[in-house]
């Protein structure tokens, strides 16, 4: 019997290495020794062994990655690539570099053909499905998932590729069962306690502790969060486990008795657990499940009164509008999902309002380029101490403009009229070209067109905030929620 196509390809290609040594010590996490050693490899010159100098520039590329260096980390990948085409890590690694800087054509064609290269490995269909993804061919990519996981049914990343591509074509059941996965992470199973008590299935417990641990960024938390209440309606207590960070913000949510914000001081005596990122699947997870109130995160009057005065005095009557123009950094997708501020200078020139700069980071340096004589913009970053004074500002302000971080989840959490601005292929949460979301009725989102352009962004952004500014108040809000 003729062997089939599949097997004479990988015949011919070379099955894929087993990992060398340098690998399995970065893995371990002996990274310093790792490096050494891979630098050492690459002093070598032409005697070095291709194998081994792919290995040495793909170990590279993952340090450059994790120091947030992406030009270099995606160069280092093309060289190891380049180094040794058989080494099917390095190749995946280039169409993976690619695809996560902008270059997503290019990583395509790189996953198509290292798919016919090694069709039977996993993580081939799961860059594939990835690449689709990124491409907007989300059948296709479904598709890949479920291959993959017929290859590999245990296969989490496959089982979370899977999920995050339901959920953003709002098939919203299948989509929660399968992000059930997520805690079968590598690096989300690493970090989880282990804790004794079961998994809570939703089911009733009056007189009874239940455990909530917010287990994902600050931005999920925020959005997961509108669950706690109904989470408490069956439970006798609540315990919520989170960040110190966001304790003062989520104090304030109806049905949560207390806090910790450490592994170790988990009630012992809680009857169950679950993660916030359960509870959509718990409570139903279709879309009239996920509703929460415009204003679902509960705010002091009296401080929201307070900042509502300091932009008066700043700003007078004109429209008082936030902007946020970038994400943390070091986020994996930050140069796709941010832009320049001096994308926004049009907004400048509309008479009638004021704006304040909630940014952060390094990037609020770019106040300086903002065009002087026309409509302010003053940085209020200085003032904005920890999540919980940020929702205050964020809920005495007219308008906010951001692109996708936590200041999006925030500003409409407290019911504020927020426009997100997205990338062509935004994260599974905002769906597909929809201008509305159904986690928050005051939000309404801005995407790039088909050539992944900020500027249309910029123009169409700069235009109905001239509609509003002329009267037309209705455009702060998505279609039909005015």
């Amino acid at each position: 019997m003729q062997p089939s196509g599949d097997a004479v390809s990988e015949r011919r290609h070379g099955a894929p290495e087993a990992l060398p040594p340098l690998i399995p010590l970065w893995s371990e996490g002996r990274t310093a020794e790792a490096l050494d050693a891979a630098r050492a490899r690459l002093a070598q010159g032409p005697s070095l062994s291709a194998p081994a100098r792919a290995e040495a520039l793909l170990l590279l590329s993952m340090d450059a990655e994790a120091r947030d260096d992406f030009d270099s980390a995606t160069r280092l990948a093309i060289e190891a690539a380049a180094a040794e085409p058989r080494f099917i890590h390095a190749r995946l690694r280039q169409a993976s570099m690619l695809r996560r800087t902008g270059r997503w054509q290019e990583g395509l064609a790189l996953a198509e053909a290292a798919l016919r290269d090694w069709p039977r490995q996993p993580v081939s269909r799961i860059e594939m499905a990835q690449c689709l993804t990124e491409a907007g061919r989300h059948e296709e990519a479904k598709r890949q998932y479920l291959l993959t996981v017929r290859l590999a049914p245990d296969n989490a990343a496959a089982h979370m590729g899977l999920a995050e591509t339901l959920l953003m074509t709002e098939d919203w059941m299948p989509g929660w069962r399968e992000y059930a996965w997520r805690t079968r992470m590598p690096a989300v199973a690493k970090d989880k306690p282990k804790l004794s008590q079961p998994l809570w299935n939703g089911m009733r417990l009056p007189g009874r502790r239940l455990v909530l641990i917010a287990d994902q960024g600050y931005g999920d938390c925020i959005q997961f969060c509108r669950f706690l209440p109904r989470a408490a309606e069956r439970v006798g207590s609540v315990t919520l486990a989170v960040s110190e960070k966001l304790s003062d913000l989520l104090r304030r949510m109806p049905g949560v008795a207390d806090f910790v914000n450490r592994w170790e001081d988990i009630p012992k005596d809680s009857e169950a657990y679950a993660t916030l990122s359960d509870l959509p699947l718990l409570f139903g997870g279709n879309e009239p499940d996920l509703v929460a109130p415009a204003c679902y995160l509960p705010i002091e009057v009296p401080r929201k009164e307070a900042w509502r005065a300091r932009l008066n005095r700043e700003a007078g009557s004109t429209l008082k509008v936030g902007l946020c123009w970038s994400g943390r950094t070091g986020h994996l997708h930050n140069r796709l999902r941010s832009l320049r501020l001096a994308t926004l200078a049009s907004l400048a020139g509309l008479p009638g309002v004021t704006f304040f700069s909630l940014q952060f980071d390094e990037q609020k340096r770019q106040v300086a380029d903002w065009p002087a004589g026309q409509a302010p913009l003053i940085d209020l970053s200085a003032e904005l101490e920890g999540f919980d004074e940020t929702a205050h500002c964020l809920a005495a302000l007219d308008l906010v403009i951001t692109i996708d971080t936590v200041t999006a989840h925030l500003a409409a959490a407290v019911g504020t009229p927020t426009w997100t601005l997205l990338r062509r292929i935004a994260d599974w949460r905002w769906l597909e070209r929809r201008e509305d979301s159904p986690w928050y009725p005051t939000m309404r989102l801005v995407r790039q067109d088909e050539q992944r352009s900020w500027e249309t962004v910029a123009e169409r952004v700069t235009q109905d905030l001239a509609a509003v500014l002329a009267g037309d108040r209705t455009r702060l809000l998505p279609a039909g929620r005015s």
